[in-house]
């Protein structure tokens, strides 16, 4: 079975990225003793039910994929390929590499000097992960603008 490419269908990408968060989220709040998910950022402690995480990262992903859906097959926009590749190669392999580092952190996390409780080895990879996949949705917009112009240049 050959996968779609990632700069022709960016959209099945992200619906099936957002079917997997569904998934995720459903799992993780039937089975969690806890509903919340708490961020300890500075000295402010924020906390989100998870189920509301996941509602608005499907959310995310979701119009993601319709974005890119209706703006090649509606508007006809010819999407820079780099562009395209960049942000959904970061956006969809973000959240992969968020589960696998949670996963990791769970199974495999021991101690070291500098971070010595789990709790802060997660926040500041869960940081990393969500600044990197938050940085990259600008080269969306910049490639919807491209795109654009491209189309009416071709008229």
């Amino acid at each position: 079975m050959n996968l779609p490419s990632l700069q022709h269908r960016p959209h099945i990408y992200f619906s099936i990225t957002s079917l997997i968060i569904l998934l995720h989220g459903m799992a993780e709040a039937a089975v969690s003793e806890s509903d919340m998910t708490g961020i300890n950022i500075g000295d402010t402690y924020y906390v989100i039910a998870t189920w509301h995480a996941a509602l608005f990262c499907i959310t995310f992903y979701l119009f993601n994929g319709v974005a890119y859906w209706f703006a090649t097959r509606f508007l006809k926009f010819r999407l820079n390929r780099i562009l395209t590749v960049i942000h959904t190669g970061i956006s969809v392999g973000g959240y992969l590499a968020f589960v696998l580092f949670t996963v990791y952190i769970y199974l495999r996390y021991t101690p070291f000097n500098i971070f010595d409780n789990k709790d802060e080895v997660q926040n500041i990879g869960v940081f990393i992960l969500l600044s990197a996949i938050l940085l990259v949705q600008p080269l969306f917009l910049i490639n919807l603008s491209i795109g654009g112009s491209r189309r009416s240049h071709q008229k």
